[in-house]
This record gives C-alpha cells, structure tokens and sequence, in this order.
C-alpha cells in the first residue's frame, strides 16, 4: 500500500541530475545526496502514482522545507482551494479492539 490511508496525496522533493551545470553554478546546485549539480522539483502525486503538482526547477542545495514555499499546489491545499472535498475519516480501537469510526 502506497501513503497513509485516508490521505489524497503524498509530496516531497525530487532530485534531477543537471550535467551541463556552469562551474560556477555548481555549489549551488550540489545537493547533499548526489556528487553532481542537480535540480530540485517539489512533486505532489496521487497514490496512483499520477503527478498532481510539481514547482519549476530549484537549486540542488534546497531542501523540502524551502520547496515548499514555493508550491503553488501544496498552497492550494492548505487554503482550501484544491481538493477541498476531501474528507479524512478518523478511526480508533475500543477497549475490546474492535475498530469504530470517531
């Protein structure tokens, strides 16, 4: 099973190899995870594995916390404007185990 149950959607960053990097570009461009400059994108993706949302090419050296203030899509979410009919049902187990819907 892919992502949290309940969940519309799972995000986190994304790192693209970036060969032709001028010199002086590079330490910006080097992630902590790869010898290589890279491009960072933060993506949003369905657990269908279909891309939802995705930001424009950042520096390498970013991380998921400053991606994110970037994505127009997580934005979205957070205000209300996309995926707004989603419902989360919460679940929780009684004192005998069984499973009941909060």
């Amino acid at each position: 099973m892919a992502g949290m149950p309940g969940t519309p959607a799972s995000s986190d960053a994304t790192h693209v190899v970036h060969e032709l990097c001028p010199w002086k570009l590079r330490r910006l461009h080097k992630g902590h995870k790869s010898k290589h400059g890279t491009r960072t994108y933060n993506m949003t993706v369905n657990h269908r594995r279909r891309i939802l949302g995705t930001t424009t090419g950042h520096p390498g050296s970013w991380n998921d916390k400053t991606l994110v203030l970037y994505d127009t899509f997580i934005r979205g979410i957070k205000r209300g404007e996309i995926l707004d009919d989603n419902e989360f049902e919460l679940y929780e187990k009684d004192a005998d185990g069984n499973t009941i819907r909060v």
